[in-house]
């Protein structure tokens, strides 16, 4: 099997890491969009397109399998 992407969890970590960066990303999407006057909605996927980017450029730098 090739590079899943959760190498460095285990597979009981990963869910719960993933349930932690929800929550987290959820939270920080409400308040962004109180302070910003957006939309609820698109300011939660924008954090979490934003998380995404950091998890992807993180695992490239840590020396992971390229997309």
């Amino acid at each position: 099997m090739g590079n899943t992407g959760v190498r460095a969890c285990s597979s009981r970590c990963a869910p719960l890491c993933s349930a932690v960066l929800s929550v987290f990303c959820a939270v920080c999407g409400i308040l962004l969009s109180i302070l910003a006057g957006t939309p609820v909605g698109s300011t939660i996927v924008a954090v979490d397109i934003a998380a995404f980017c950091l998890f992807t450029l993180a695992g490239r730098l840590k020396g992971g399998a390229s997309a």
